[in-house]
């Protein structure tokens, strides 16, 4: 479940924190570091940062000075996966156990093609909830006047 998690920007295991700083910087690169929430698998992105960060253990590193992270989180509750994730994860299962119980290795072959295909149709399906985000060069424009914000690079 959690390498599926990992593997997509799930719109249902999408979280965000506003991250505490550890009190302690790191030595070099970076000028301050973040504790990352205990169910993060993954992060994904900083809100308004046009900053680099890294993952290191259980911290972000960054230079920024403060840290709102949008991140992939360990769901686990079933009720909030989508029926696609769902089929596809059960998928993924029965591929893996099928050799192991019947040795019947084509039988598992064909469970790994049919996983792909609905692993690419539950991120396909995924991919279409929302508004779309775009990078915008030079900050957040102003649809109404087209004017543009030189203030950094946003995702919107």
């Amino acid at each position: 479940r959690n390498a599926l998690l990992e593997s997509h920007v799930w719109n249902f295991a999408m979280s965000r924190s506003a991250l505490s700083e550890n009190a302690t910087a790191p030595d070099f690169e970076f000028t301050r570091q973040f504790i990352l929430p205990a169910d993060c698998l993954r992060a994904v992105s900083l809100y308004n940062e046009a900053l680099p960060f890294r993952i290191e253990g259980s911290n972000l590193l960054t230079d920024a000075t403060e840290a709102n992270l949008k991140y992939i989180s360990k769901t686990t509750n079933p009720t909030l996966f989508s029926s696609l994730f769902v089929e596809a994860l059960a998928t993924l299962l029965a591929a893996e156990m099928e050799e192991d119980i019947t040795g019947d290795t084509r039988k598992s072959a064909m469970l790994k093609t049919e996983f792909t295909k609905k692993f690419r149709e539950a991120k396909r399906r995924d991919g279409q909830e929302g508004t779309p985000q775009r990078i915008i060069s030079g900050g957040p424009t102003d649809f109404k006047t087209g004017n543009t914000q030189s203030t950094g690079p946003y995702i919107i």
